[in-house]
């Protein structure tokens, strides 16, 4: 069993439409789109890759200035 990740700006079925994907597209049973995180979100996923990285143990924290200027910067988009 092969695994195929299609990570794009552009959602992965207009890259199916060319000639060429076709047979990559009758190949692929899942499908999902991510959505950009909401302020909460991008808290939540800081705090947690914080947690993990010190292995479960709350060193650094980030205030909610700095949450919404990560917020901000990323220009809505996840990376």
């Amino acid at each position: 069993m092969a695994c195929v990740y299609g990570l794009r700006e552009k959602p992965f079925s207009l890259s199916a439409e060319l000639p060429q994907m076709r047979q990559v597209d009758q190949r692929v049973s899942v499908r999902c789109e991510l959505t950009a995180l909401d302020v909460e979100g991008v808290a939540g996923y800081i705090n947690h890759r914080l947690l993990v990285a010190a292995l479960g143990e709350r060193r650094v924290e980030f205030s909610p200035g700095a949450i919404e200027a990560v917020y901000q910067g990323s220009g809505l988009i996840n990376r």
